[in-house]
C-alpha cells in the first residue's frame, strides 16, 4: 500500500504525484544547519520546469500527531485513510494523499544558511570551489546529541553533491566567502565569518522592522497616545507572529502603549535572533547573539521582568519549544516532544497559583505563624480554667486537714 501524504506548497511547484518523469523535482536529504540532523529540501524553478536550473529552495516540514492519537483527512467526500486515489485541490495546496493525519509543509529556504554551517568547520584556506565540496560531502556528520551510525557515515554524500553544482548554491556560497584569483584563473574561496555576520544581522533587523518585518508596526510610546496607525496589508504583509506579539505585549517587554520605540525594537530583535539561531550551528549563533547589546531592553527587564518567557523561547520547527541560549544538549537544541510539552504543563499549577509563587513575601507572616499563635491561646484557656478548678476543689481537703487538727 502506498504511503499518503496531504502536502502544502507554492503553485509554482512543479510536483505531482506518482510521476517519475524528469521534469519532476527530486528531493533532496541534506544534514540540517543546526543539528546536523537529516532534513528534506526541494529545489524548483520559480519560473520555468523543472528541468531548467533551479532558482530557489524550499524546506519540507512534516506536522504529525503524538503516537496516542489519530486523525485522517476528508478529500473529495471520501476519508483519505488507505486507498489509492490521488485528489487534487486549489492552487495553493497539492493533495497527494493522506494516511495518518499528518500534514507537510514546503516553505521558502535561504541556502545561506546552509552554506554558514557547512563553511564554518572547514580550515580557513582559501579553495576552489569544487574542492570546498568534496571536503563537505566527504565530511562525517554527527548530530547533535548523538553520534551517527558508522553505517549511515555516507548518508549524504550523493544529495550533498548535487546539490553543490545548483547555481542558486554557488552564488549564496559566494556571499559569505572571501575570494581571490589563481594562477590558472579559477577563484578561490574562504570563509568570512564578517560577511556571515553583516548577512544575518540584515535578516534580524528585516524580521523585527516595523514596516514590513513579522510583528507589525510598533506601538504608541506614551500611555495617552494614540496608537499608531497600522501600515496598509500589502506593505507590511502576513503577520505570521501575532501570537509573539501578544505575549510581548502580556509581559509588558515589547508591546503596549508606554514602553518607547527603543525598547519595542530590541525586544524584537531579541526574538528575531533566535528565530534565525534556528537554522545556525551554536558557535554562529552565539556569535550573533553577541553583536546585539539591547541596553535599554536590559535596564527595563532589570526593573519589570528579569525572566520573559517569550524573549528566552522560541519556536523550532519540528521539535517543540525550547531555549536557545547557549550550546546545550539535545533537549537544549529541541529534541523534546508535544507529550513530554504536555505533561509539563499539567505538572505546572493555574495561572493564579504560579503568579503568587512569584510574589514579594518578604516581611510577611506565614499561615503556620498566624495560625499557631492561635492554637496556642486556644490550648492555655481551658487550661486556666481547670486549674481553678482543681484549687477549689482543694479547699475542702484543706479544710478537712483543719479540723482533724483542732480535734
Amino acid at each position: 500500500m502506498e504511503r499518503k501524504h496531504v502536502c502544502i506548497l507554492p503553485s509554482a511547484v512543479p510536483i505531482e504525484a506518482n510521476s517519475a518523469s524528469p521534469t519532476s523535482s527530486r528531493f533532496l536529504r541534506l544534514p540540517h544547519p543546526r543539528t546536523h540532523q537529516p532534513a528534506l529540501f526541494l529545489p524548483y524553478s520559480k519560473t520555468g520546469p523543472a528541468s531548467e536550473s533551479p532558482d530557489a529552495l524550499l524546506e519540507v516540514q512534516r506536522i504529525s500527531l503524538d503516537a496516542d492519537k489519530q486523525r485522517c483527512w476528508f478529500i473529495d467526500e471520501e476519508a483519505a485513510s488507505g486507498r489509492s486515489g490521488t485528489h487534487a485541490s486549489s492552487d495553493r495546496t497539492l493533495t497527494i494523499a493522506a494516511l495518518d493525519g499528518s500534514l507537510a509543509m514546503f516553505t521558502p529556504f535561504d541556502p545561506l544558511f546552509l552554506a554558514i554551517s557547512y563553511l564554518s568547520t572547514l580550515p580557513p584556506h582559501f579553495t576552489s570551489y569544487a574542492d570546498v565540496w568534496e571536503s563537505i560531502a566527504q565530511r562525517p556528520f554527527e548530530a547533535s546529541g548523538a553520534a551517527a551510525p558508522e553505517d549511515d557515515a555516507g548518508q549524504f554524500v550523493e544529495d550533498l553533491t548535487r546539490f553543490g553544482h545548483l547555481d542558486l548554491v554557488r552564488e549564496r556560497f559566494a556571499a559569505v566567502c572571501d575570494s581571490q584569483d589563481d594562477s590558472d584563473g579559477s577563484v578561490l574561496l574562504r570563509y568570512s565569518a564578517s560577511k556571515a555576520l553583516t548577512l544575518l544581522r540584515a535578516k534580524v533587523d528585516a524580521l523585527a522592522a516595523p514596516e514590513d518585518g513579522i510583528f507589525g508596526p510598533l506601538a504608541a510610546t506614551e500611555p495617552g497616545e494614540e496608537r499608531k496607525p497600522e501600515l496598509d496589508a500589502a506593505a507590511t504583509g502576513a503577520q505570521a507572529y501575532t501570537a509573539v506579539t501578544r505575549g510581548l505585549g502580556k509581559e509588558d517587554v515589547g508591546s503596549g502603549h508606554g514602553l518607547s520605540a527603543e525598547i519595542q525594537t530590541e525586544s524584537r530583535q531579541k526574538y528575531a535572533i533566535e528565530v534565525v539561531a534556528n537554522y545556525l550551528p551554536p558557535p554562529v549563533a552565539k556569535e550573533l547573539r553577541q553583536a546585539y547589546e539591547f541596553p535599554a531592553l536590559k535596564a527595563y527587564l532589570s526593573l519589570v521582568t528579569p525572566n520573559s518567557v517569550v524573549l528566552n523561547t522560541t519556536y523550532l520547527p519540528g521539535r517543540g519549544s525550547a531555549k536557545l541560549e547557549g550550546n546545550g544538549s539535545a533537549d537544549d537544541l529541541g529534541g523534546g516532544s508535544a507529550a513530554k510539552k504536555r505533561k509539563l504543563e499539567q505538572s505546572k499549577g493555574s495561572r493564579g497559583v504560579e503568579a503568587l509563587k512569584k510574589v514579594n513575601t518578604k516581611g510577611m507572616k506565614s499561615l503556620a505563624e498566624l495560625f499557631g499563635k492561635q492554637a496556642a491561646k486556644t490550648t492555655s484557656a481551658p487550661g486556666s480554667a481547670g486549674s481553678k478548678a482543681a484549687s477549689q476543689t482543694d479547699k475542702p481537703s484543706a479544710a478537712k486537714k483543719k479540723k482533724t487538727a483542732s480535734k
